[in-house]
């Protein structure tokens, strides 16, 4: 668990070779959201990094502190000299402009 929330830990290490997702359920009956961590399709960066969470917990805590334990676990955790956020740090339409790896 993260500390001070309900929300379950961050993912473990995806295989850096290929798509990885890893759900994040509070109990098996009810799917919260979802990280991904792939390789880029576009120049620029070791890693895109996507996340969702149920429409019912946009916006709100969980999506936040999940944002922020992934952005640290990466960070302490990965190699990764540059991650790349889009829809988030990027805007879409930046990221689609942007050339293909």
């Amino acid at each position: 668990m993260l500390e001070g929330t309900d929300a379950p830990d961050p993912p473990r290490a995806p295989d850096p070779a290929r798509h990885r997702a890893r759900p994040l359920p509070v109990a098996e009956s009810r799917l919260l959201g979802c990280v991904y961590v792939d390789p880029p399709d576009k120049q620029g960066a070791d890693a895109d990094v996507f996340l969702w969470v149920r429409s019912d917990e946009e916006g709100g805590d969980l999506e936040e502190v999940l944002e922020g334990e992934v952005r640290r676990w990466l960070d302490a955790e990965w190699p990764f000299a540059t991650v790349r956020w889009p829809g988030r740090d990027l805007a879409w339409e930046d990221w689609d402009r942007l050339p293909d790896a």
